[in-house]
């Protein structure tokens, strides 16, 4: 059987028609006293069918994990490079305002661009948390779910209300 007709097949159908199409190849297969010639190649080329469909099928899963890989590593460099420029246009601020307040300008001209010092709203600096009074202090209180605690509840067969333990789920694992 030609390599080109498997991976047309496995191209061509779902893995769900595949394994069908080969079950009931197989059951027919079983239902007949003699295996013809034409079956038997049936049931060898969707069987490869199905093979070659599973092997693509993992491969497309590597390939979607490296491409997660991928944008991941991409986001941190990306991320990095956005705080070096903020880092670096942070400093170059500093430094103009600091330059413009020394030499007592309000601002600079270039042909394309005029910087000008503009006067801050009031902001707080807060120097000894402790020293303030209670009334400008709030509390956030943050509840936390412990599902370690409540799976292990859960096992040992004591009720949880609100929670319940689920069972029987699966997770795909590519060897």
């Amino acid at each position: 059987m030609a390599v080109a007709e498997v991976v047309s097949l496995a191209r061509s159908m779902t893995l769900y028609e595949l394994e069908e199409s080969l079950s009931l190849l197989i059951e027919s297969a079983e239902e007949q006293e003699e295996l013809t010639p034409e079956l038997k190649a049936a049931i060898e080329q969707y069987a490869l069918g199905a093979t070659e469909k599973r092997d693509r099928m993992a491969r497309f899963l590597a390939h979607c994990e490296s491409q997660e890989e991928l944008a991941k590593r991409e986001i941190e460099r990306l991320q990095d490079r956005r705080r070096r420029f903020e880092n670096a246009r942070v400093r170059l601020e500093d430094y103009l305002v600091g330059f413009m307040e020394c030499r007592g300008l309000k601002k600079l001209e270039g042909l394309t661009a005029t910087l000008a010092l503009r006067g801050c709203p009031p902001s707080v600096h807060i120097y000894d948390e402790e020293e303030l009074p209670l009334e400008y202090k709030r509390t956030k209180s943050e509840t936390v779910l412990d599902k370690t605690a409540i799976k292990l509840a859960l096992k040992a067969g004591q009720g949880v209300p609100g929670a319940k333990l689920i069972t029987g789920r699966h997770k795909l694992q590519r060897k």
